[in-house]
């Protein structure tokens, strides 16, 4: 068997052994900064044990949470904390529309 054929084996048999591995336990996906209402983000977020502190950047702060948007997440604390710790507060950058007609 030459070269080109033993590499043929090697590729098939490193992509059956990554194809049969069970798939890594994953956190739940952080959300992305924009892509949901802030009220969204802040469920997520608590949903998954972290407490939410809003940066107010942009608009009206008596707007609802629905009709504003998230423009970074930041997370200080790392990941958030087991049962038994407090939680880690994670602060979000809001910024809401700038009239009441939105």
């Amino acid at each position: 068997m030459g070269t080109a054929g033993f590499r043929a084996i090697v590729v098939a048999v490193v992509a059956a052994l990554l194809a049969a591995a069970p798939p890594a336990a994953a956190d739940p996906p952080w959300p992305v900064a924009g892509a949901e209402s802030a009220a969204d983000t802040i469920r997520d977020l608590q949903s998954q044990g972290y407490r939410v502190g809003i940066n107010w950047v942009f608009g009206y702060t008596r707007t609802p949470l629905d009709r504003c948007s998230v423009t970074a997440i930041h997370n200080p604390g790392g990941p958030p904390p087991d049962e038994s710790a407090s939680p880690t507060t994670v602060y979000i950058d809001v910024s809401c529309p700038d009239h009441d007609d939105w």
